[in-house]
């Protein structure tokens, strides 16, 4: 019998409760604003800065991202980190962005 590891019972767990979440009709907009918050506590909890990188690298590059990043100093904050990086709230308080920039998860 083969055991089942741990990332496998979360994610089979995260499954179910995602399809149960998009199923239900009485979540209201405040508890699904509330799920959105707590998954996006959760992805930065799991950031790493090589993930910040790639949120920003992947993004389209229209005129208005780069003209924000110029002016929060984003390409030279992320240049004097290196190859190691930084996460998106370590750029918040370097940047004094607001939090918006938690949004920037990509998925590919």
């Amino acid at each position: 019998m083969a055991s089942t590891s741990t990332f496998e019972l979360m994610q089979q767990s995260l499954d179910s409760f995602t399809a149960q979440v998009v199923k239900s009709e009485s979540l209201g907009f405040r508890s699904r604003l509330a799920l959105q918050n707590v998954s996006q506590k959760l992805n930065l909890a799991l950031e790493t800065p090589g993930d910040t990188f790639q949120q920003v690298a992947w993004l389209p590059l229209q005129t208005m991202a780069v003209s924000i990043g110029i002016y929060l100093d984003l390409f030279e904050n992320l240049e004097k980190a290196g190859p190691d990086g930084k996460t998106i709230s370590v750029l918040e308080k370097d940047t004094g962005a607001s939090p918006i920039l938690q949004s920037l998860n990509i998925s590919f």
